[in-house]
């Protein structure tokens, strides 16, 4: 099973080294050229990365073509956003109902569902198809 013990370790080093490798190689090239760097998009470019490793397989290729942003990573970025404005808010629900802020959220949560779902069931139809060989 993935998610017990040595397989969830083995993941996880093996995703984090990885993307770490590339974060290094990154402020290797900014230092070099003496040129600043934003941390703060730099170590959310790793986080994305790593997540779509470790969750999907998926290189979102945030760290490599950070111009590039995945749509999958352009609808997350959004929905956390909308999610954080609506701490302290207690009629945020009706609100986002009439607003396009609130359509917007709605089409990037499904974006997102339809992303994961799709996912899901391709890895279902791989295990269907290994286990049919």
């Amino acid at each position: 099973h993935l998610f017990q013990g040595k397989n969830f370790r083995d993941l996880i080093y093996k995703s984090v080294i990885g993307k770490s490798n590339v974060v290094i190689n990154i402020l290797k090239k900014y230092a070099d050229n003496e040129k600043p760097i934003d941390l703060q998009d730099l170590f959310y470019r790793f986080t994305m990365d790593t997540f779509g490793d470790m969750s999907f397989g998926v290189d979102f290729g945030c760290l490599t073509h950070p111009e590039e942003k995945s749509q999958f990573v352009t609808n997350f970025d959004f929905a956390q956003d909308i999610m954080f404005e609506r701490y302290g808010r207690p009629f945020w629900k009706f609100i986002e109902k009439y607003s396009e802020k609130g359509r917007n959220m709605r089409k990037a949560c499904k974006y997102i569902d339809d992303y994961v779902y799709n996912m899901i069931n391709n890895h279902k139809s791989e295990l269907e198809i290994e286990k049919k060989s």
